[in-house]
């Protein structure tokens, strides 16, 4: 027993080895800045460790130390690895990419000795580039838990502390780790020496997603007809990874079609389906339930014109996709960082008009289920114009404060949340009847088509309502 226990231990230690150094000989090869598109304010922060591994004697001679860790901080999929290959391929320096949790072991004393190797490993190699990812698995904050896997893990930590505090200034070694959950890092990780240069790498904004479409698209055969600008206007909220897939999507649609170019209705549809889901055209649907989708997404549409303050409707569709049996896209006319209060009431409208048109035209009572995610997000959204962001009665903000909430506040936060959701309802339904020959048309053109986009949807609410015409 007691030596397949060896065994095993010189198996584990014989692997050891993380990864192999990678340093491309031909520049056409590297990854460089210019192949990392959105992320600017990322590339400048990181190029003084680019000077740095170019010609260390710069900062040597005037007494300068260099930063030997580097932390990038962000959501998933913004671009945290790619940035991290490009600075050692600007650098021309080798670079090598492990995961902090290959760093876990079974066994006791492994991961602290697969530190020392790697670090190793790297002395020889210098000037090098490692990259950690997912640090936060190797980096969490040390427990007073006196188990066997608490204590191996706060030695592998020890030990990559130790490694960190021993690369002198000439080094010529670059750590750079990567996660997204600095908030559970060590502080000891973290502090002036180590890993003390953060650098936030955002979800890019839509300036951004535009350069990411582009650099995504190299390689696609594109129409005449594709504006990434456009595209990225309706992408709010995407990763750089999620719109690499959302080009790759569109060029598997336009290969379907053996088309030999994407178009924009291909990206259009890769977005969709994205968001969505694919279509469900297997569903049968009864005609009445089916008149009452329509009714439900032709109040949506209407309100959405209506309100000046909702984001420009881009189409409506009563086709059911995933989970949702209708949908009424709108396309951002730019990113916001600040939501006004009219903003927001204005959405609450707008969610609440599809509900509010089926009571118009079948009843109270016939009012159907279908509005339960409308009625979620509204009830979300006025719960955090009250109390998140002070946009009710009183200014505090409730959520996330360390204050305990009496009784009273909390009854009070539900009375407003209620009151905005039901004056929000009323407003609804006033807009909807003071604009009911618009809502009618809407009603007859879903009927004969399943898909209008914002264009025609506009000029119908234009045509058969007076207060539209008369602004337009």
């Amino acid at each position: 027993m007691a030596g397949l226990v060896v065994w095993l231990l010189r198996t584990a230690r014989s692997k050891m080895a993380i990864a192999d150094f990678v340093k491309p000989r031909d520049i056409k090869d590297r990854i460089l800045f210019q192949h990392v598109a959105g992320a600017d304010d990322g590339k400048e922060a990181l190029k003084d460790i680019v000077d740095y591994l170019r010609d260390p004697s710069r900062f040597e001679a005037v007494g300068a130390k260099p930063r030997n860790g580097v932390l990038l901080v962000g959501d998933p999929g913004n671009g945290k690895t790619l940035l991290a290959k490009a600075v050692a391929g600007e650098a021309g320096v080798p670079f090598m990419a492990c995961s902090g949790s290959q760093f876990q072991e079974m066994f006791a004393g492994v991961g602290a000795a697969r530190v020392r190797s790697m670090f190793k490993k790297l002395r020889k190699a210098a000037p090098a580039i490692l990259f950690i990812d997912e640090i936060d698995s190797l980096g969490k904050k040390r427990s007073s838990s006196s188990s066997s896997v608490e204590n191996d893990s706060a030695n592998t930590l020890n030990e990559l502390l130790t490694q960190l505090d021993g690369l002198t200034s000439g080094s010529g070694i670059v750590i750079i780790g990567a996660t997204n959950r600095v908030e559970v890092l060590d502080p000891a990780l973290i502090r002036a020496g180590r890993f003390d240069m953060h650098v936030i790498v955002p979800s890019p904004d839509q300036k951004a997603r535009t350069e990411i479409l582009k650099v995504a698209s190299r390689d696609v055969e594109l129409a005449d007809d594709v504006d990434f600008a456009t595209i990225a206007r309706g992408t709010s909220g995407f990763s750089g990874a999620d719109l690499a897939i959302l080009v790759n999507e569109a060029a598997i649609l336009a290969g379907k079609r053996s088309a030999h170019q994407v178009t924009m209705a291909d990206f259009d549809q890769a977005r969709d389906n994205k968001i969505l889901g694919g279509t469900r055209g297997t569903l049968m649907i009864d005609p009445a339930e089916l008149e009452t989708i329509i009714v439900h997404e032709s109040g949506h549409a209407l309100a959405n014109v209506l309100l000046p303050a909702c984001d420009p409707i881009h189409k409506g569709t009563v086709t059911p996709r995933g989970r949702s049996l209708g949908h009424i896209a709108t396309m951002p006319l730019k990113d916001r960082v600040l939501v006004t209060r009219t903003k927001f009431l204005s959405e609450l409208v707008m969610l609440l008009a599809g509900r509010a048109a089926e009571e118009i035209f079948f009843g109270a009572d016939m009012v159907t289920s279908g509005a339960t995610s409308d009625s979620d997000l509204a009830t979300t959204t006025a719960f955090d114009m009250v109390a998140r962001y002070g946009m009710g009665s009183s200014m505090a903000s409730r959520v996330g404060s360390s204050r305990p909430l009496s009784e009273e506040t909390k009854r009070r936060v539900d009375e407003e949340v209620e009151e905005i959701i039901r004056a929000s309802y009323e407003r609804a339904k006033e807009l909807l009847l003071a604009n009911k020959p618009a809502l009618d048309r809407l009603c007859a053109r879903f009927r004969e088509e399943d898909t209008l986009d914002g264009d025609e949807i506009r000029r119908i609410v234009a045509e058969s309502s007076p207060a539209v015409s008369a602004a337009a």
